[in-house]
């Protein structure tokens, strides 16, 4: 026994807390089963279930079949702008579809007991047809097709996928009846939310926000009804719904929080175009608005003049019918006053009753009474007619520039002209500040004077004078608030072509002079030699101020004594004479004295002589042979030239960048005088501070910028402002005391991945060249149209961006307000309403600019997506700000 003890080694005495409960369990186990439980058989020791993934492998192939198909569409989407194509998104985006649809089939094969051979037929083809239109656009890269056949693929591929989702719902409430309801509210949820998608991308964004809103509402309804399940058709809808749902709302939210500046209230200026209304102008005294409108249909330009008063429209040339949308047909607009149709009969009629009258009475040459009548109404008509083919016969050319009034109010002149860049004429229209009486306006007076006579009658003279008395004083009331009563009146305007030659743009309202009687344009004359002239609107008269070439942007001073002008020379070579050491360095002009005094001249080695014959330079060898006229070919080297002095000067031949030289001139062509001269590739247009007292321009040299203010005679020359980018526009206050210009960049870095793009900045500065600010910065975006209130303390401008969310095709176009001192930024209206060319009233009282028909949101244009030509309606609009 000790040694089987031995054997067995020491005795185990740890207790086991598994042997009491086996011992429990194991009579208890017998006796349940009737049987003796083997003493070697131990059961397996229980564990804890374990926990189940957060996202199982079924939920991850949804969500990368979803992204696969969200990535897919907005690629072969992003790929299509307008009427152009970038192939390389197209082709990428066309392959994800075609691998997200191979996808969905072993995903359907994987987790699918028994899938549906139908949807896998319909998903393998468009696997095929997706892969055909990557192919399709992979071509592109090497040849551009034309837009309505790529436009043409694409809605065949966003119909097929819109097929593909419909059918597999069909196929799955075939063998899925239990939770009808709850599939249907699904499955509409899902097709709001795509088409909200659809509607938000091209910048529809309230209707988008609309059916978000109803998309989340069916999302919970369906829930309600029926909660998802592992295996329920309805999980990847709902991603999707939810996806796009939260993105839409999250930026329906910018609504509510944008940097508005205060707004009293928006109003309607115009009717609404079919073409966008450009070129917005206020007059002096703020009395009067035009712009001018393209009717793409007709072909048909016109410029259009409304009085702010009485917000009378009088649209030029008359009889011109623009594209107006029907709904918008506004009082005050001039339509033609007789209908010709039945200008022509009744001239017909009134010749036939005369015939008939001669035909009766041939026997005697006596005219009755009635005869003539007819006969001066023929005259009368004919006259008419003649005087409506005239005014119809007058066609503005399709390229109108900006108006600009003269500071009278009374006349305004604009060029045009039939090519975008092409030759220029200008246009002047002539206005009546005395408004005239319409045919409306005669019915509600003489309705008027009726109703006074009626009360009369009824109430008598006192009750009825102090009725009358009441109403007269509330009419005063009306009128003092800018409410007119009765019907709109109408400005009287004639307008004709003034100057037909060829006339560089007028661009700036200082080409009036302040009395208002002449303007200033550079024209080209005879000879085709650009030079500056004026012009009196009373006498009509035209005076060239220059002579040469290439005079250019001419401005009237303030005080009215000088035009302001700027000629351009081109680069050219020169000999360029400087004293050994290379001071004194300037154009050798045998024309001086100076310079004439140098010669002869010696090369170093005294082999070469250059002397002057007849005022031209000669080289010529020492020994009088090889006689030659200098130039740069036969200008021999040498280290330095020696005169006969023995003074040391070099000689080189060299070549200038464009001179640009600034003048003033007098109203009759006297006193000419350079006031400013600069070598670089280009100017700004010179303006004159509206004190008269500098003038302000921007230059740029190519490498580097400069903006230089001068005085009125060139004195003080003080460069403000100095940049590596280039100055592209500039505008003085009001008050003069400030200057805005606007800074190009070239090749910035972006927040996005460190990507470069180009970027325009905002400044201002102070006219002594202190407190430069910048205001505001677009990266990747343009800036505007840029304008400041009367007081010199704000400026409205608007600003072009893409925005990667919308249709690459529409460029968002937004009206911003920085103040001027203070820097703080606003937007005129919330999130992000299309508004464009902002131009404060010289009163600084309302904003005119051009925005949609409807102020809250685009028509839905179908053209407008594929064709960038096309614009949605759109009109005049004026905000009074707080």
């Amino acid at each position: 026994m000790a040694d089987e003890m031995g054997k067995q080694g020491p005795k185990d005495t740890t207790p086991n807390p598994m042997s009491d409960a086996e011992q429990k369990t194991q009579p208890a186990e017998a006796a349940a089963h009737g049987a003796e439980t083997p003493a070697a058989e131990v059961p397996a020791q229980s564990s804890e279930p374990e926990s189940p993934p957060l996202i199982n492998a079924k939920a991850s192939d949804t969500i990368l079949f979803f992204i696969l198909v969200v990535a897919g569409i907005f690629g072969v989407v992003f790929g299509l702008h307008g009427k152009d194509i970038e192939p390389w998104p197209a082709v990428i985006g066309a392959a994800l579809l075609s691998f997200a649809m191979f996808f969905s089939v072993n995903m359907q094969k994987k987790y699918v007991k028994q899938p549906e051979q139908a949807a896998q037929i319909t998903r393998y083809a468009l696997c095929g047809l997706f892969a055909l239109m990557a192919l399709f656009f992979f071509a592109q890269v090497f040849k551009k097709f034309d837009m309505k056949l790529n436009g043409t693929i694409l809605m065949i591929g966003l119909i097929a996928f819109a097929v593909l989702f419909t059918v597999d719902f069909l196929l799955y409430v075939r063998k899925n009846k239990e939770n009808l309801l709850a599939d249907i509210y699904m499955f509409v949820a899902t097709v709001l939310a795509g088409g909200a998608a659809c509607l938000f991308f091209q910048y529809l964004v309230i209707p988008a926000f609309i059916l978000a809103v109803a998309s989340m509402v069916l999302l919970v309804m369906s829930i309600s009804k029926a909660k998802l399940t592992e295996d329920d058709f309805r999980g990847l809808p709902a991603l999707i719904s939810i996806i796009f749902v939260i993105a839409i709302l999250i930026y329906g939210l910018t609504i509510f929080y944008y940097n508005g500046i205060g707004v009293t209230y928006y109003a309607k200026l115009s009717p609404s175009y079919r073409t966008k209304p450009v070129n917005l102008t206020w007059s002096g005294d703020s009395w009067s608005f035009a712009f001018n409108v393209f009717g793409n249909k007709k072909k048909v330009s016109t410029v259009n003049i409304i009085n702010s008063l009485t917000m009378g429209m009088t649209s030029l040339p008359p009889n011109m019918k623009l594209e107006i949308s029907e709904e918008a047909q506004m009082k005050g607009v001039i339509n033609p006053p007789q209908n010709m149709e039945k200008l022509e009969k009744a001239g017909k009629n009134l010749m036939e009753k005369v015939s008939l009258k001669k035909t009766d009475n041939n026997k005697t040459e006596e005219k009755d009474a009635e005869t003539i009548k007819a006969e001066k109404d023929i005259e009368n008509a004919q006259a008419i007619l003649a005087k409506k083919a005239a005014e119809e016969s007058l066609k503005l050319p399709k390229f109108v520039d900006a108006p600009y009034f003269n500071n009278k109010g009374n006349m305004l002149i604009f060029t045009a002209g039939d090519d975008e860049k092409g030759p220029r004429s200008i246009w002047g229209v002539a206005l009546s500040i005395n408004l005239y009486q319409t045919p409306e306006d005669e019915e509600f007076e003489k309705a008027e004077k009726e109703h006074e006579q009626d009360m009369l009658r009824r109430y008598g003279e006192e009750a009825a004078m102090r009725i009358l008395k009441e109403k007269a004083e509330k009419r005063k009331a009306l009128y003092d608030k800018n409410m007119p009563v009765g019907k709109p009146k109408v400005l009287l305007a004639d307008m004709n072509q003034i100057i037909d030659r060829e006339i560089e743009p007028i661009t700036h309202k200082t080409a009036w002079s302040p009395d208002g009687r002449n303007f200033c344009f550079a024209a080209k004359d005879d000879k085709g030699v650009l030079n500056i002239y004026t012009s009196n609107i009373q006498e009509q008269s035209l005076t060239q101020l220059t002579k040469g070439d290439k005079k250019i942007m001419p401005l009237w001073s303030p005080a009215g004594d000088r035009v302001l002008y700027v000629s351009k020379t081109d680069s050219y070579t020169y000999l360029k004479v400087s004293d050994d050491d290379g001071r004194n360095a300037h154009e050798l002009n045998p024309a001086s004295e100076r310079d004439k005094a140098l010669f002869p001249l010696w090369n170093s080695q005294e082999s070469k002589v250059i002397y002057l014959k007849k005022g031209k330079m000669v080289i010529v060898n020492a020994d009088a042979t090889e006689q030659e006229g200098l130039s740069r070919e036969t200008l021999t080297p040498s280290p330095y030239w020696l005169t006969e002095s023995k003074r040391k000067v070099k000689l080189e031949y060299t070549e200038s960048g464009n001179i640009w030289r600034i003048w003033t001139i007098n109203p009759d062509g006297k006193k000419n005088r350079q006031i400013f001269e600069e070598i670089c590739e280009s100017l700004t247009q010179p303006k004159w501070s509206y004190d008269g007292k500098s003038v302000v321009v921007g230059v740029n040299y190519g490498s580097e910028s400069s903006l230089y203010r001068l005085g009125k005679d060139g004195e003080f020359k003080t460069r403000l402002y100095t940049s590596k980018h280039s100055i592209s526009q500039l505008e003085w206050s009001p008050t003069s005391e400030r200057i805005a210009f606007l800074v190009k960049k070239k090749n910035v870095d972006s927040s996005w991945f460190s990507a470069k793009v180009d970027s325009q900045e905002l400044w201002v500065i102070n006219n002594d060249g202190t407190q430069p600010m910048a205001l505001y910065e677009s990266k990747d975006g343009e800036i505007n149209n840029f304008s400041w209130n009367d007081k010199s303390t704000m400026i409205a401008f608007d600003e072009t961006k893409k925005r990667w969310y919308f249709n690459p095709a529409i460029k968002v176009t937004n009206v911003k307000i920085v103040h001027a001192i203070g820097g703080e930024q606003w937007d005129l209206l919330p999130y992000e309403f299309y508004a464009e060319n902002p131009t404060w009233s010289n009163d600084g009282q309302v904003l005119a600019y051009v925005g949609w028909d409807n102020k809250y949101m685009r028509t839905a244009n179908i053209k407008a997506i594929w064709d960038k030509n096309e614009v949605d309606p759109s009109r005049v609009w004026v905000a009074q700000l707080k």
